[in-house]
């Protein structure tokens, strides 16, 4: 019983595939996916800054304001789920005295928060409500997509498929035969949003009447293939 044990154990080691021999013919290819999206989703960063000679004074203003800008994004219809503060700072105002020793002259109170916005036709009156509110200014604008997944998907696809018209080309010109795919591995796939830095954004205040165009954001996805002939 034992020995025909063993030796089923051993025809069946012997059936399955041996990848780990080398295969000397081998076409090796990167293959490159790219989506371009319309944007579903943007995300507006306010900053409200403070500076008193009190630091209680300097969070109490601070306070105040950006609850008015929180009000008002909550009067065009921005749910407080979609509000987030992103960073806040108390930090002391300094000079060296006469005699040289570190004195504080006041306090600067900054508050950020960011603005998830859904609806992409309503991003410049967020912006133009926002800063008639209190904020300060606008440390960025970035446009995305919600499904991510969906699109990275799309890209590895296109990827996947770029590899094989490059294997054919390479087949085609040295005349030989690809008899199957050896390896494929994703080298990583990414979402690019469009953003807007701080003075990008600067420029744009004082237009805010003209509507705000996003362009596409680009997904793409990466993989190496190699093919046996």
């Amino acid at each position: 019983m034992k020995k025909v044990l063993i030796a089923s154990v051993v025809l069946a080691l012997l059936s399955l595939p041996v990848f780990s021999q080398p295969v000397d013919k081998l076409i090796s290819v990167d293959g490159h996916g790219e989506v371009n999206v319309e944007p579903n989703v943007a995300y507006v960063r306010f900053g409200v800054e403070v500076i008193e000679n009190e630091a209680v004074k300097a969070q109490t203003v601070n306070a105040e304001r950006m609850t008015k800008l929180i009000q008002a994004m909550n009067d065009i219809g921005i749910e407080r789920d979609n509000i987030e503060t992103e960073n806040y700072n108390l930090t002391p105002l300094t000079k060296y005295g006469p005699d040289k020793k570190i004195q504080i002259i006041g306090y600067r109170c900054d508050n950020q928060v960011t603005v998830t916005i859904d609806n992409m036709d309503t991003v410049g009156n967020v912006i133009d409500k926002g800063i008639s509110a209190g904020a300060d200014r606008v440390d960025s604008l970035t446009f995305s997509i919600k499904d991510e997944q969906k699109y990275k998907y799309i890209a590895l696809e296109k990827a996947v498929e770029d590899a094989k018209g490059k294997a054919r080309t390479i087949e085609n010109a040295a005349k030989v035969q690809i008899k199957r795919i050896y390896n494929i591995s994703e080298k990583g796939a990414a979402v690019m949003p469009v953003g807007f830095g701080r003075f990008a954004v600067a420029a744009m205040e004082s237009a805010l009447a003209t509507p705000i165009i996003s362009g596409k954001v680009k997904v793409t996805a990466d993989v190496q293939m190699h093919f046996e002939f």
